[in-house]
């Protein structure tokens, strides 16, 4: 039953026809610019090799004066000295996938270079930290 309903809409729809019964009332022409037509004169003004060369001004300028929301301010070495480093991290939570297994417990020790050794990357076990800012 409802494949003949399904059906016979389909036939009503295809048949439909569209006619222009008459005029009721004044007409204006549209005076509004086609917006589309706006977007595009719009683009056409844009000198993009201008544009362009802003951008990459822009990121030049934010390359240069970038610094980490979190960086830590060190104070200028006095004399070159040598610590040994440990970049240890301890997960606060658990780590779980899709099915909510647990994949890392919370407290898991990760250390990123015990993971350099482990899997023989070229990694010279030295960190030097400079200040760029600094003219020295």
């Amino acid at each position: 039953m409802l494949r003949i309903l399904v059906i016979l809409f389909i036939l009503m729809a295809s048949t439909a026809q569209a006619k222009v019964v008459g005029t009721l009332g004044q007409t204006w022409p549209i005076a509004e610019k086609d917006f589309l037509q706006v977007i595009e004169n719009r683009l056409k003004e844009i000198d993009w090799q201008e544009k362009l060369q802003e951008l990459k001004a822009e990121a030049q300028r934010k390359l240069r004066n970038y610094s980490p929301p979190n960086a830590v301010k060190l104070p200028a070495a006095k004399k070159a000295r040598a610590y040994r480093v440990d970049l240890t991290y301890t997960l606060p939570f658990d780590i779980r996938n899709t099915e909510g297994q647990i994949l890392y417990p919370k407290g898991y020790k990760f250390n990123p270079l015990a993971l350099f050794r482990a899997h023989k990357i070229v990694y010279p076990y030295a960190l030097v930290v400079i200040n760029g800012n600094r003219e020295a």
